[in-house]
């Protein structure tokens, strides 16, 4: 008869597995329906590769999905949360520039239309 921890552990399992199918998912539709330089762009190794691999790896607990020369950084979500903290705080102070900035911004740089 299966254990008491074995029941207890089960919704965790499930949604693990629920997470790793679905990021495993997400990666085989960007493999096939992005071009390849979108892929190897700075921008979506940093952004949407590391967190796939994150979620893939440490959270469904695959192997093998990711080349094993490339290690990821332990200490991946502390950093993604402080990148996103000074994310919101730069995008913060940017909201509450006027407009009338940004237009004379336009202006001098010789991007204002008309």
């Amino acid at each position: 008869m299966p254990s008491r921890a074995y029941f207890l552990s089960l919704p965790e399992r499930v949604i693990r597995s629920a997470l790793g199918f679905s990021a495993g998912l997400l990666r085989e539709i960007g493999e096939l329906a992005l071009p390849r330089t979108v892929r190897r762009g700075q921008l979506y190794k940093s952004l949407v590769d590391t967190t796939l691999r994150y979620v893939i790896e440490q959270v469904g607990g695959a192997r093998g999905v990711y080349p094993t020369e490339v290690p990821q950084a332990q200490d991946f979500l502390a950093r993604r949360g402080v990148g996103h903290a000074i994310g919101a705080a730069r995008h913060r102070g940017v909201s509450h520039l006027s407009s009338r900035v940004f237009a004379a911004l336009a202006d001098l740089s010789g991007l204002g239309g008309a």
